[in-house]
């Protein structure tokens, strides 16, 4: 069984959220949801641990990635270490726009917290994956015709390359706001499914942009190369 402990730690009856949303507490205490997420990362080749602490004082303690026996200690946990599997202590769910503690949204703040620190070689880093996607993301852009002559255009450009190639469930509803969080999102994809699903931008790539008032306006770039 890929989950093998699943646990909530601490005062899971306490008023105060604690890092948690009311949405978060809810599914995490909730047999049926618990039951879906053990169901998802059945597919997955790991083996997890995963540990849910909802206690005060805990902030220091965010997205630190491989930590030592001693570390946990410092925080008052009481958890063995397992070479068999892979243990996550999640202390809250602080990603940006609050989206529920889903199977999803486990994997990828478990990606999170694992560029965060020095998780393993064959994990890599943030920065690291951040160049890949970002050299990627000017070729396209170079192909589409794309302009980055700003920091802005260069965020943009990545976005629309992004939301054409991607096959996540942020892409299809357009919540994702930062080229950065797609390589967590891929990492999320791979813990879950075995692979990376990608779209092929075809001859013409669409790229749009949000006015504050609400029409759209919709580019069609075809690729130069």
């Amino acid at each position: 069984m890929p989950i093998k402990h699943f646990e909530l730690v601490g005062n899971w009856n306490e008023k105060r959220k604690l890092g948690y949303t009311d949405a978060d507490i809810g599914i995490l205490t909730n047999d049926r949801a618990v039951a879906k997420i053990h169901r998802i990362f059945s597919r997955t080749e790991h083996n997890f641990k995963f540990y849910f602490v909802r206690k005060s004082g805990m902030k220091e303690f965010q997205e630190l990635g491989s930590v030592s026996p001693i570390r946990i200690d410092q925080a008052g946990l009481n958890i063995e270490h397992d070479d068999n599997a892979i243990t996550v202590v999640f202390n809250g769910n602080f990603g940006t726009g609050r989206i529920p503690m889903t199977a999803w949204i486990i994997a990828h703040r478990f990606s999170h917290a694992a560029m965060s620190g020095t998780f393993g070689p064959a994990m890599g880093s943030a920065d690291e994956y951040l160049r890949t996607l970002e050299g990627f993301g000017r070729r396209m852009m170079r192909a589409y015709g794309i302009p980055y002559n700003s920091y802005m255009e260069e965020r943009k450009g990545h976005l629309a390359v992004i939301k054409n190639v991607g096959t996540m469930r942020c892409i299809r509803q357009n919540t994702l706001t930062r080229p950065g969080e797609f390589c967590h999102e891929m990492v999320a994809q791979h813990i879950l499914t075995g692979s990376i699903k990608l779209n092929n931008p075809g001859e013409r790539l669409a790229t749009k942009t949000t006015y504050a008032w609400g029409p759209k306006k919709c580019t069609i770039r075809p690729c130069i190369v």
